[in-house]
C-alpha cells in the first residue's frame, strides 16, 4: 500500500515526475548501442573474424573485414541513434510542459515544469490559459473543481484514443469544504478558497503503482472521515496523466502517482518481440551453412597439413622451404594445419553474409512505409490511413493460415441503432435488418424496404412501429403503460452519459462511453419522451411530457450507488432514489444470461414468450440486453448500503466484494424479509451494421486458403446469422456443427432451461463435449463440399481446452472451413489463438480486433492487427499493423504480404548464392595452390562486395519486384497459397541456390582460368598473374550474379535497368580508378602494390572480355532454360497466370482453378463453367503494366463474374500444372 500526505511528508520519497523514454545518452550511445547490436549472433560472429583477421593467421588484412563490419554497425547506430534523437526531443517537450503547482510558503497556485510535480503535491488545471495547457501532468486524485456539482470532464484521447467525455467527480465533502460558500461567477461555476486549501491535511492510501489504466481502488482520510475513491472509465475521482481537460474552467488534484509510474508510462511498453518464419527458418539454415564452413576449413586443414609434409614441398627450393611462416611450416606439418583451419575460416568467411541483416531491415523499412503510404488502405471519410508498426513481420504477411477476428467494431461498425424491442412479451419495430438482408441476398431472395416514417416524423426514430411513434403516443394508450413507462425510464437513467448541448439547440449530444448506452437514452427521448436533459454530480434530471421533446416537467433523480459493466459480471446496475427519498429503484441492464437468472419467473407470465423474442433477436443479427429492476424499502435500502459502503472502503478485494454486496439485491440470499425477485422491464435490439466490403473480404480470405475464426461474446444465433452474413458460414456448410450448453442438455430430460445455472456440473458437460468431439472428429475425415463449419459457445469451449481434450478439440477444429466461438471471455480469445500457435507447427496466426478485450490475443498470435475503430487505442497499441477497416485486410495480405513474402524470400536465398559463389571461388584457388589459403582477390574488392558491388540489386529487386498485377491477385486470391507451403523460402529452394552457387564458382574460376592461360599478359609475354586472374574471376562473377539477379525480376522498370547495369558499371569504374592509384597510395590496403595497372593491361586482351561471355553464359543460360520449361511444361499456379496475362488471346474466356480440391482439372474454355473473375484481352494486357510501381494505375479495372463460393478447405503441398494425355492442364501435388 502507498500513503500520499499532503501537505507531503519530506521524509517519504517517490519517484519524480521527469520523464525519460529516450535509451542513450551522448556518453552511453557508444557502448550501449555495441552492446545491443552485438547480441545479435551474426555481428559477433563477424568481431571474431574481424579480430582473427588482424592477426598474423590471417591471409588478408583486417581492414578488409574490419571495414564491412564497422559499415554494418554504423548504418544500424544511425538508425538507432535517429529514433533516439526523437524520443529524446519528445522527452524534452513532455517534461517541460506548464501546469500550476500549490505554493504553501505563499498560499497560492505558481507554475512550474511537469517534471517538478511532486507526489503530494496539489495540482490546478485550467483552461482557456494558453500558457498553461489543460493537460493532467500527473496521476491525480481529484479534490474539487469549478463545477458547483463538483464535476468534470476529461478527454482521454492521449490515454486510450476515445474521443468522448470522461466525467470525474471530486468527493462531495472536500469539494463543499474547499470551495466554501460558493461564489457565482455564471450561474454554474465556483471559486476555490485557497485559506482553507493551505490548512487542508489529508491523507490517500492506494495501491503501489500498477499498468491497470482505470484500476483505482483507494480511500482518502479527512477530519476524521474514509471517502471511498474509485476509478473506472468515467466517474470516479481518478485523472490519469496527458488527460485533457474539458469544458470546465478548473479541476484542483492531488498528485498520487508520478513520472514512470503513471498508469500512461507503465502502459507503454513496446509489443511482444515477434520473430517472422524466414528469420526463425534463417537460423536454421545459418547452422547449416556454418556446418560447410568448418568442413571447408577442415578440408583446407588437412590439405595444408598434408602438403607440408610432402616431400615435393620438402624439395620445393624455389619455396624457400627455411623460410617458415603460418601456412607454410614444412618442419611442423601439423601445426601448419591446426594453424591452416584458422585461415581459410577468415578466407572463407563470407559464406554467411555480413550485409543480409542490415540490409534486410532496410528493406522491411522501406516497405513498412508503403504499407502505411498505401492510398487503397486509407479510410479518407475519416482520414485514417494503415500504419505498420512492426518493422520486423511483413514478410509473415504473405504466410497466414489463421485469423482469428473479433466481430464487435472489427467486422461490424460499432454503430449502434435502436431497431427493435420486447416489452411484456410483446414485440415493438418493423423492417429488415442489414444481416437479414446479407443473407437473403446470398439465397437470392430480395427483401421489401423498411416502412418510412409518416411526415412530419424525424428519421432518428429508429424503431419504426405505429405503438412508438412519438407524435401518436399510443403506447400510452396500452394495457401494459407501467411496464412500458419502467423500461424507457431504465434506458433513460441508467448509464454514465454526459450531455453537451450546442448553441442554439435545445436537443442535447450525448457523450456516452459507448455505443450501445447513446442509443438507448437517444431511444428513451425520442420513442417515449423520457428526456434526459441534464446531469450533476449524482443527480439525473428526467422531463416527462407528451408533447414536443424537451417539454414537461423536470425531475431529479439521485444516484445512491453505481456499480458499472464488467467482462465478468456483463451487467450494469444502479440505485436511485427521487428528491423525496422514500422512493428508491434498482434497475440494471445486461447480457440476457447475467439478467434472466434472476427474474422472478412465477410473477412474470411473460418470460417465456420474452426469451423467445431474445432468441429471435438474436437470429437476426441484433445485439439484445436485457432491463430489469425493483423497489427498494428503505429500511432494506440502508441495511444493505451500510454494506455497501464498507466494502467501497476495501483497498485489497474491492471489486470482488462490491459484486457480492451487489448481488444481494437480486439473488435469493437474505438481508432481510422484504422479497429479492427482479420485474422484468424489457429486452432491446440494437442493430450494428456490417462494415463495408466485410463479406467480399473474407470471401477472398477464404479463397485464398486461410481459415477464419470469429471470436465473440455474442449469443450464439446472433454470431451464425453474422457468420452467413459475411459469408463466412455458407448454406453448402450446413447442418452447421454446433457445441453449446443449451445443445448438450437439451436432450437430459432432468435438466431444465432455468434450472442449468444451478445444477450443471462439470464433470457432466465435460464428458458430454468430449463425446460430441469425438464425434466431430470422425465426421469431419470426410471431405464435405462446401467444408466444415464448428460453432461452439464459452461454457463449452472452456471444457474442450482442458488439458486432456484440446488436442482432441483442435484436430477436429482445424479440418473445419469455419469456426464460430460466441459467449468467449477475452482470456479464451487469446487460449484459442495459442492453442492453433503452439500446437500446430509451421501454421502461422492472425488476430484482428479493436478492444481492448482483444489485447491479448492480438499479442498472442504471430501477427496482431488493430482497427482504429470507436473502442479507443489500446488494440491498435499492442498491434504489428492497424487499419482503419476490416476490409483492408485483403490487400494488406493478399497484395503487400504475397509481394513482400516472394521478394524476402528469394532475397535471402539469393544473398547465400552471390556470398557461396564468391568464397568457393577462393576456396577452389587455394585448393589448386597447395592448400595455403592465398587470396585469390586484392583486399579492397573483398571489402566492397557485398556493400557495393552487389547490394543494391537485391534491394532493389525486394523492394519493387511485383510478379503479378494486384488486379490479378485479387481477382484469384488462390495465388496466396505459396506462402503457406514456404515455397519461396523451402529447404529445397534454399538448397538449390546453394548448390547453384557452387557450381557456378566451379564454371568461373575453372573456365576463367583455363582462357586465361591462352593468353598473355602485357608486351613481356607473360601468362596472367594471380591479381589479373583474380580481377578478371570476379568481373565474371559480378556479371553472373547480377544477370541472375535479372533473371529473377518479374517487373522491370527503367529503375530495374539503371540499379543492375549500373552495379556493373559501378564495378569497372572502381577498377579504372582503383588499379590507377599510384604505388603505395592505398595505405594498408594493396601495400604491395597488387592490383596497379591490372585492369588497363587485361582490357587490351581479347580473352578478357571473351571469358566474361562465356563464363556467364555457361552460368545463366542453364538457368533460363530450365525456367522457360518449368513455366511451359511444369509451371507451378503463379507461372500460369503470368501466362495467361502476358498471352491472353490464347485464353480468350480463361477462368483461374479453384484450389478447394489439389486434383481439379482445368477445363477447355468451352468446359469452364467455375472461377471467380474473368480476363478479357484488354484487362489482362492493361494488368501487366508495371511503369508505376507504388501503385497500380487507376483506371485497371478487372471485371468480375462471381460464380458459387469455391473456397479452399484442403492442405498440403504446394500445386503444380501440366498437360495429361489430352491436353487439359491438370493442378496437382508436389514438392517446391
Amino acid at each position: 500500500m502507498r500513503e500520499v500526505e499532503c501537505p507531503p511528508d519530506p521524509h517519504k520519497h517517490f519517484e519524480s515526475n521527469y520523464v525519460k523514454t529516450n535509451k542513450y545518452t551522448i556518453v552511453t550511445f557508444l557502448p550501449l548501442n555495441l552492446f545491443l547490436q552485438f547480441h545479435r549472433l551474426a555481428n559477433c560472429y563477424f568481431l571474431v573474424i574481424a579480430i582473427l583477421a588482424s592477426t598474423p593467421l590471417s591471409p588478408v588484412t583486417g581492414t578488409t573485414y574490419w571495414f564491412p563490419l564497422i559499415s554494418v554497425l554504423a548504418i544500424s547506430a544511425i538508425k538507432d541513434a535517429s529514433e533516439d534523437y526523437r524520443r529524446y526531443k519528445s522527452d524534452i517537450e513532455e517534461n517541460s510542459r506548464v501546469t500550476e503547482v500549490f505554493n504553501w510558503d505563499r498560499g497560492d497556485f505558481e507554475q512550474v515544469p511537469w517534471k517538478q510535480v511532486a507526489v503530494g503535491s496539489i495540482v490546478r488545471v485550467k483552461t482557456g490559459d494558453d500558457d498553461c495547457p489543460p493537460m493532467v501532468p500527473a496521476d491525480l486524485s481529484l479534490l474539487c473543481t469549478s463545477s458547483v456539482d463538483g464535476t468534470c470532464f476529461l478527454e482521454t484521447a492521449n490515454l486510450d484514443g476515445e474521443t468522448n467525455l470522461k466525467i470525474r467527480e471530486a468527493p462531495e465533502a472536500l469539494h463543499k469544504h474547499l470551495v466554501g460558500e460558493p461564489h457565482q461567477v455564471d450561474g454554474h461555476s465556483v471559486d476555490c478558497n485557497l485559506a482553507k486549501l493551505k490548512t487542508l491535511k489529508v491523507k490517500v492510501n492506494c495501491h503501489i503503482p500498477d499498468a491497470l489504466l482505470y484500476d483505482f481502488n483507494a480511500r482518502i482520510e479527512w477530519e476524521g472521515q474514509d471517502i471511498p475513491l474509485t476509478g473506472g472509465a468515467s466517474g470516479g475521482q481518478f485523472m490519469q496523466r496527458s488527460t485533457k481537460l474539458k469544458n470546465t474552467k478548473w479541476c484542483i488534484g492531488l498528485a498520487v502517482y508520478t513520472g514512470k509510474e503513471t498508469k500512461i508510462q507503465m502502459n507503454m511498453t513496446d509489443p511482444p518481440n515477434k520473430v517472422s518464419n524466414i528469420e526463425r527458418k534463417l537460423n536454421v539454415y545459418i547452422i547449416g551453412i556454418l556446418a560447410i564452413l568448418g568442413i571447408l576449413c577442415l578440408v583446407g586443414a588437412i590439405g595444408a597439413g598434408t602438403m607440408n609434409n610432402s616431400s615435393e614441398l620438402k624439395g620445393a627450393w624455389y619455396l624457400s622451404p627455411q623460410n617458415t611462416s603460418i601456412s607454410f611450416n614444412v618442419q611442423k606439418p601439423g601445426t601448419t594445419g591446426f594453424l591452416s583451419f584458422f585461415s581459410f575460416l577468415i578466407l572463407l568467411s563470407l559464406l554467411v553474409p555480413i550485409s543480409l541483416y542490415v540490409s534486410v531491415e532496410m528493406v522491411k523499412l522501406v516497405i513498412s512505409i508503403l504499407i502505411s503510404s498505401d492510398r487503397e488502405m486509407y479510410a479518407e471519410e475519416d482520414d485514417i490511413p494503415s500504419k505498420a508498426r512492426s518493422l520486423g513481420l511483413c514478410e509473415e504477411l504473405g504466410q497466414i493460415n489463421y485469423i482469428f477476428s473479433d466481430k464487435t467494431g472489427t467486422l461490424t461498425q460499432n454503430l449502434m441503432e435502436f431497431k427493435k424491442c420486447s416489452i411484456a412479451g410483446v414485440e415493438y419495430g418493423q423492417g429488415y435488418c442489414e444481416v437479414e438482408r446479407a443473407i437473403a441476398r446470398r439465397q437470392g431472395r430480395d427483401l421489401p424496404d423498411d416502412p418510412l416514417p409518416p411526415p412530419g416524423e424525424k428519421e432518428w426514430s429508429r424503431c419504426k412501429d405505429d405503438c412508438f411513434l412519438a407524435l401518436s403516443g399510443k403506447w400510452r394508450e396500452s394495457q401494459d403503460r407501467k411496464i412500458i413507462e419502467d423500461f424507457l425510464f431504465n434506458m433513460a437513467v441508467n448509464h454514465n452519459a454526459q450531455v453537451e448541448y450546442n448553441e442554439g439547440s435545445d436537443i442535447p449530444a450525448y457523450q456516452a462511453e459507448s455505443p450501445d448506452e447513446g442509443a438507448f437514452v437517444q431511444a428513451a427521448r425520442n420513442l417515449g419522451k423520457f428526456f434526459f436533459c441534464r446531469r450533476n454530480m449524482k443527480d439525473i434530471h428526467i422531463k416527462t411530457s407528451d408533447g414536443p421533446v424537451g417539454q414537461g416537467v423536470e425531475k431529479k433523480w439521485t444516484v445512491l450507488n453505481f456499480n458499472a459493466f464488467d467482462n465478468n459480471r456483463k451487467r450494469t446496475s444502479v440505485v436511485i432514489s427521487d428528491e423525496t427519498k422514500s422512493n428508491i429503484l434498482l434497475l440494471i441492464k445486461g447480457a440476457d444470461t447475467s439478467v434472466m437468472p434472476f427474474i422472478d419467473v412465477n410473477a412474470c407470465p411473460y418470460y417465456k414468450s420474452t426469451q423467445q423474442q431474445v432468441d429471435k433477436f438474436g437470429e437476426q443479427g441484433l445485439r439484445t440486453l436485457v432491463f430489469a429492476g425493483r423497489v427498494l424499502e428503505p429500511e432494506y435500502y440502508s441495511a444493505w448500503n451500510d454494506r455497501f459502503k464498507k466494502a467501497s472502503l476495501l483497498s485489497d478485494g474491492r471489486e470482488k466484494a462490491l459484486r457480492q454486496v451487489t448481488l444481494v439485491l437480486y439473488t435469493s440470499a437474505s438481508l432481510v424479509s422484504t422479497p429479492r425477485s427482479l420485474t422484468l422491464h424489457g429486452v432491446t435490439a440494437l442493430e450494428d451494421k456490417l462494415q463495408e466490403n466485410v463479406g467480399e473480404c473474407i470471401s477472398q480470405l477464404a479463397k485464398a486458403m486461410i481459415k477464419i475464426w470469429v471470436l465473440t461474446g455474442d449469443k450464439l444465433e446472433t454470431a451464425i446469422n453474422i457468420g452467413f452474413a459475411t459469408a463466412l458460414l455458407t448454406q453448402e456448410m450446413e447442418p452447421l456443427n454446433r457445441i453449446s450448453q443449451d445443445d448438450m442438455l437439451s436432450d437430459d430430460p432432468g435438466w431444465s432451461k432455468d434450472a442449468i445455472e444451478s445444477k450443471l456440473k462439470d464433470a457432466l458437460l465435460k464428458e458430454r463435449v468430449k463425446r460430441k468431439i469425438i464425434e466431430l472428429s470422425k465426421l469431419t475425415q470426410t471431405p464435405k463440399p462446401g467444408g466444415w463449419a464448428l460453432v461452439i459457445d464459452g461454457t463449452c469451449l472452456r471444457a474442450a481446452a482442458t488439458p486432456e481434450l484440446k488436442i482432441l478439440f483442435l484436430e477436429a477444429s482445424v479440418r473445419c472451413k469455419a469456426v464460430v466461438c460466441c459467449r468467449v471471455t477475452p482470456s479464451q480469445k487469446a487460449q484459442m489463438t495459442l492453442l492453433v500457435k503452439d500446437n500446430i507447427p509451421g501454421q502461422i496466426t492472425l488476430a484482428i480486433g479493436d478492444g481492448a478485450n482483444d489485447v491479448s490475443m492480438i499479442q498472442a498470435a504471430h501477427i496482431g492487427i488493430g482497427i482504429r475503430g470507436k473502442e479507443g487505442q489500446q488494440a491498435v497499441l499492442a498491434s504489428d499493423y492497424a487499419l482503419p477497416r476490416f476490409a483492408y485486410l485483403e490487400r494488406l495480405l493478399l497484395i503487400h504480404g504475397r509481394w513482400s513474402y516472394n521478394r524476402i524470400g528469394t532475397m535471402v536465398c539469393y544473398f547465400f548464392y552471390k556470398n557461396i559463389s564468391y568464397a568457393f571461388t577462393l576456396f577452389w584457388f587455394s585448393l589448386n595452390n597447395a592448400f595455403s589459403a592465398q587470396p585469390l582477390y586484392d583486399d579492397g574488392y573483398q571489402a566492397l562486395y557485398n556493400l557495393v558491388f552487389t547490394s543494391l540489386p537485391v534491394m532493389f529487386f525486394a523492394v519493387l519486384d511485383r510478379d503479378l498485377h494486384p488486379s490479378v491477385v485479387r481477382a484469384h486470391p488462390e495465388l496466396y497459397s505459396a506462402g503457406h507451403f514456404n515455397v519461396r523460402f523451402s529447404l529445397a529452394r534454399f538448397s538449390m541456390f546453394i548448390v547453384g552457387a557452387i557450381v557456378h564458382a566451379t564454371v568461373l574460376y575453372f573456365v576463367t582460368l583455363e582462357m586465361l592461360d591462352l593468353n598473355t599478359y602485357g608486351s613481356s609475354g607473360r601468362n596472367q598473374d594471380l591479381w589479373g586472374a583474380g580481377t578478371t574471376v570476379l568481373t565474371n562473377v559480378i556479371w553472373t550474379v547480377t544477370i541472375v539477379m535479372g533473371l529473377h525480376t518479374r517487373s522491370w522498370t527503367w529503375m530495374h535497368w539503371f540499379v543492375y547495369v549500373g552495379s556493373i558499371l559501378v564495378w569497372y569504374l572502381f577498377l579504372v580508378s582503383y588499379n590507377g592509384f599510384p604505388p603505395e597510395s592505398l595505405g594498408s590496403w594493396d601495400t604491395q602494390d597488387n592490383v596497379y595497372d591490372v585492369i588497363y593491361e587485361l582490357g587490351k586482351g581479347f580473352l578478357f572480355w571473351l571469358s566474361s561471355i562465356v563464363t556467364v553464359s555457361m552460368c545463366t543460360l542453364p538457368i533460363l532454360f530450365y525456367k522457360y520449361c518449368k513455366e511451359q511444361y511444369f509451371p507451378n499456379i503463379d507461372d500460369y497466370y503470368r501466362r495467361v496475362v502476358k498471352n491472353p488471346s490464347l485464353y480468350p474466356a480463361e477462368h483461374l482453378p479453384s484450389t478447394s480440391n489439389l486434383d481439379i482439372k482445368i477445363c477447355q474454355p468451352h468446359e469452364r463453367n467455375f472461377g471467380s473473375r474473368e480476363y478479357s484481352p484488354e484487362a489482362a494486357r492493361e494488368a501487366t503494366r508495371v511503369e508505376e510501381v507504388e501503385d497500380e494505375p487507376a483506371g485497371v479495372q478487372m471485371e468480375a463474374r462471381r460464380g458459387p463460393p469455391q473456397t479452399p478447405s484442403g492442405g498440403g503441398r504446394p500445386n503444380k500444372i501440366k498437360k495429361d494425355s489430352q491436353g487439359i492442364l491438370e493442378v496437382q501435388s508436389s514438392s517446391p
